[in-house]
């Protein structure tokens, strides 16, 4: 039984909950260059049972997700939305994932972008659920640097994982 923001959550260690961020490439272009990875990413998820969290920023132009991960996000089962306004979306997800009835013991990120969005959302979700894995995928993260950024800085909290 895993404890978070005082709500009790049952989960087993095998579940996991993917967490899509930003694959909206009218707002950020590196989203066009992800589809692909995180398309794989989610049919992963979807074909083990695992929920899905699309986490959408809510600003203008931003709205338009990537028709491919829309559509994969429809098809899954076990989903939710999370809208956020800010960088860090972890309170909206942890939200999304209690009011779906997702696992919150073991997430797994992906999307755009590492050095903002991704990192700030891994982040927080390992202050509000420390006993939580948080795996960021890196093959399926994409950052303003484009490929090349430095994982030696990103968060060095001890639930955060880069794999």
């Amino acid at each position: 039984m895993l404890v978070s923001q005082g709500h009790e959550i049952a989960a087993e260690e095998s579940d996991a909950t993917l967490v899509v961020i930003d694959m909206q490439p009218e707002c950020f272009i590196y989203a066009r260059w992800m589809v692909k990875p995180v398309l794989a990413q989610m049919q992963e998820a979807a074909r083990q049972g695992q929920g899905i969290v699309l986490v959408q920023y809510a600003v203008g132009l931003e709205d338009a997700i990537a028709p491919a991960i829309l559509q994969a996000f429809r098809e899954c089962p076990r989903q939710a939305l999370a809208v956020k306004t800010q960088e860090d979306g972890s309170d909206k997800v942890l939200a999304a994932c209690l009011e779906a009835n997702l696992s919150t013991s073991r997430f797994r990120i992906c999307g755009v972008t590492t050095d903002d969005c991704v990192t700030k959302t891994a982040h927080g979700l390992a202050l509000l659920c420390p006993s939580a894995r948080i795996e960021v995928i890196k093959s399926a993260c994409e950052c303003w640097q484009g490929n090349r950024y430095d994982w030696s800085s990103f968060s060095h909290l001890p639930n955060v994982i880069p794999v």
